[in-house]
């Protein structure tokens, strides 16, 4: 098995142990609603864009640095309670590839370019990125 292989099957685990309630129809609300009603420390992923639809609840996996959270179905709509930037992914944990994008903490996402279906955190992935500033000559 490949190391990037067992790094995804110890994320699909690392899935299998969050918190995920889905409140079927009760998320009818506007973008600047989205972060409130999610909640501090959460992150919120709706199956609708502008945050319409199912909602569905998620804390973070805690006492790890790179973990991976499934959809239980897709998703169009995301808010981030959490302290971390965490990345929407157009595919599930054990299928690496596909589109990602960023949600920074404390950001609502009304609508995404494709169907989120996993959530993932790479905390040593992000400390291996310095930023830097172009010079000019």
């Amino acid at each position: 098995m490949t190391k990037t292989r067992m790094l995804f099957a110890a994320l699909a685990v690392a899935a299998t142990t969050s918190l995920t309630l889905a409140v079927p129809g009760a998320a009818q609300a506007d973008g600047n609603s989205a972060l409130a009603r999610c909640g501090s420390g959460r992150f919120c992923n709706w199956t609708g864009t502008n945050f319409s639809g199912s909602l569905i609840q998620n804390t973070a996996p805690t006492g790890t640095s790179v973990w991976c959270v499934n959809m239980p179905t897709g998703t169009r709509s995301m808010s981030n309670g959490t302290s971390l930037t965490l990345s929407a992914n157009q595919n599930r944990c054990e299928n690496p590839g596909g589109s990602a994008a960023a949600v920074s903490p404390g950001q609502d996402r009304g609508s995404f370019s494709f169907v989120v279906n996993s959530v993932s955190y790479c905390g040593v992935c992000r400390q291996n990125h310095t930023a830097t500033t172009p010079t000019t000559d």
